[in-house]
C-alpha cells in the first residue's frame, strides 16, 4: 500500500513539473510577444522600443535609398530613413501607411555625425487632425527624448503632404 502510494506521489510530481515546465515555456513565449508589440504614443516607451526592443538599425532602409540622402530642413544635411516591417509593406503596396507603420528618421551634420534620430508613428484614433501620427526627435545616442507628441512644427511641415499620408521620402499611396 505505501509503496502504492508513493508510486502515485510520484507519478503527480512528475506530472507538476510537466505542467510547470509547459507553464513556464508559454509564458515566455508571451512575454516575447509581448515585448516585440508595438509601443502606446508616449515618447520613453517609443524611445525604449526603437533603441531596445526593436532596434530601428536592423530594419530596412527606404527601398531604393541610400544612407547618407541629401536632406532638407529642418531635417539634417543628410538623413537615412528606416522602416519597420508595417511601414515597408506599406510603401511597397502603396495603399497609404497602415496603422503600426513607424518610419525612424537619422539626421546628419553636413560632416555626416549624427545630431538626432526621429520618429513618425502611425496609431490609428490617435490624432485625426493630424493624419494620426505620433511624432518624436531623440538625441543620437537615444539617451533622451527631446520632444514628442502631437508637434505642431512637424505637422504643419508634413500636412502638406496629406495625400501621400504625410510623408515626404517617397510614394506611399497611389494616387
Amino acid at each position: 500500500m505505501r509503496k502504492a502510494i508513493g508510486i502515485a506521489a510520484l507519478a503527480v510530481l512528475a506530472l507538476a513539473v510537466l505542467y510547470g515546465t509547459a507553464v513556464a515555456g508559454s509564458l515566455t513565449v508571451t512575454d516575447e510577444t509581448c515585448m516585440k508589440a508595438p509601443p502606446p504614443a508616449e515618447g520613453k516607451a517609443v524611445r525604449e522600443y526603437i533603441f531596445r526592443t526593436s532596434p530601428y538599425s536592423k530594419w530596412q532602409l527606404w527601398p531604393g535609398e541610400e544612407r547618407y540622402k541629401k536632406g532638407t530642413r529642418p531635417h539634417g544635411a543628410f538623413v537615412a530613413v528606416y522602416l519597420n516591417e508595417d511601414a515597408a509593406q506599406s510603401v511597397k503596396d502603396q495603399n497609404g501607411m497602415r496603422e503600426g507603420s513607424m518610419m525612424v528618421i537619422e539626421n546628419y551634420s553636413p560632416g555626416k555625425l549624427l545630431t538626432s534620430v526621429q520618429v513618425m508613428y502611425l496609431l490609428r484614433d490617435y490624432n485625426p487632425a493630424g493624419g494620426d501620427w505620433f511624432w518624436a526627435t531623440f538625441s543620437p545616442d537615444g539617451r533622451k527624448t527631446l520632444e514628442s507628441g502631437k508637434l505642431p512644427s512637424c505637422l504643419s511641415c508634413h500636412a502638406g503632404r496629406k495625400n501621400n499620408d504625410y510623408v515626404f521620402t517617397g510614394k506611399v499611396k497611389v494616387m
